[in-house]
């Protein structure tokens, strides 16, 4: 069903598209902050524990506020949102820039997790959410490996900034792809309703 129902398809490209960026990020980060902004391993550490606050924060809010994150909508935000983010790191100058871009970076990567996994489990039938976790779970360790595997690539041949500039543009076209596949569901579902 994830590969042929439409909806559940780009839900999942959604999700392998944040875990590729998950698994990516630290090299990418690594790699930014030594050659093209010549910071030390402690200031590198700094950026890379700002995610962690980001999405701290996100967590702490979604839990207190959950009722947003049931729509393909906050997914789609969240996804676009996380692209201009990744975009910002990759053009970044100094260190305080780079510490506030990959803290808001990550939050939005983690609102992007929780609306995923909420928007399917509300529109996956009970009987079937263990398999299609199971298939999900495999893809995104899949998409994690394909994610390092090819930020390492474009980062000996490129470096940080172009790294992270693609990592901006898949999780744009991930937002992309659930606007076109969220909007065809919706539309069956319409139809469906009014074929009754």
């Amino acid at each position: 069903m994830v590969l042929t129902n439409r909806f559940q398809l780009a839900i999942q490209l959604a999700l392998m598209a944040l875990s590729a960026h998950g698994a990516a990020l630290v090299l990418a980060v690594l790699v930014l902050g030594q050659e093209e902004l010549d910071l030390t391993i402690v200031q590198i550490g700094l950026i890379l524990s700002s995610a962690g606050v980001g999405g701290l924060v996100v967590s702490l809010l979604a839990a207190r506020f959950s009722a947003p994150l049931d729509k393909v909508n906050t997914v789609v935000l969240s996804l676009l949102l996380s692209c201009a983010a990744a975009g910002a790191l990759a053009a970044v100058q100094s260190f305080w820039w780079a510490v506030v871009a990959n803290g808001v970076l990550d939050g939005f990567i983690t609102a992007g997790f929780i609306a995923t996994a909420t928007v399917r489990q509300a529109r996956t039938p009970n009987v079937i959410m263990g398999r299609v976790g199971a298939a999900s779970a495999l893809a995104n360790n899949l998409a994690r490996v394909v994610g390092v595997a090819g930020v390492g690539v474009l980062l000996a041949a490129y470096g940080g900034r172009v790294a992270l500039a693609a990592d901006a543009a898949l999780l744009g076209l991930a937002g992309l792809g659930l606007i076109i596949g969220g909007a065809a569901g919706h539309a069956r579902r319409t139809s469906g309703r009014s074929g009754r």
